[in-house]
């Protein structure tokens, strides 16, 4: 009889220990796996052959993870930091009734009110320069954009405070001739 609960306990101290080490292991397992994370859709459609605008905030957490710090040699860029963002559009040409049959159409994209802290760009630290963009689109045809954006060295304090930790946005309008 002791013999049998003796094997019961140690049965008992098994499964909880199994239990255990199973709780830990995936507790450390879920802590290392990266969730679904919301993406900005990055696509463009223009139907009526209207330019259309959009606004890009390259501060926004849920679209760019990494901080924006100078791109100059004395500054490193550390963890979860980079000297330059690259921003990526695909435009569409959707079918315009009224140009069926129309070849292809010179296409621009032109950047716009860069800000700093709702400021315009102080000091001229931000710059955003178009990639080898295309010139030209096709009805129905999808082109991609790119733009890279950097940030100059602030000279002094005054204009390191004017962009330290702020938002920084710019406009893209997309347009169709």
């Amino acid at each position: 009889m002791k013999n049998l609960k003796r094997r019961n306990v140690v049965l008992v101290l098994l499964v909880l220990f199994a239990l255990a080490v199973s709780g830990t292991t995936y507790a450390y397992w879920a802590s290392s796996v990266n969730g679904v994370q919301e993406t900005v859709n990055n696509e463009i459609n223009i139907g009526q052959g209207d330019a259309v605008t959009i606004n890009v905030d390259i501060t926004d957490p849920q679209t760019f993870t990494d901080k924006l710090v100078p791109n100059t040699p004395e500054v490193t860029a550390g963890a979860g930091e980079t000297k330059s963002i690259v921003v990526s559009y695909s435009v569409t040409w959707n079918n315009d009734a009224l140009l069926d049959g129309v070849a292809d159409q010179a296409i621009s994209a032109v950047v716009s009110n860069i800000q700093v802290g709702g400021v315009a760009n102080p000091y001229s630290l931000i710059t955003v320069t178009p990639g080898s963009n295309p010139t030209t689109i096709g009805m129905g045809d999808t082109v991609v954009f790119t733009f890279t954006v950097t940030m100059a060295e602030p000279g002094n304090v005054t204009e390191y405070n004017a962009v330290a930790n702020q938002a920084i946005t710019f406009d893209i309008t997309f347009d169709i001739a």
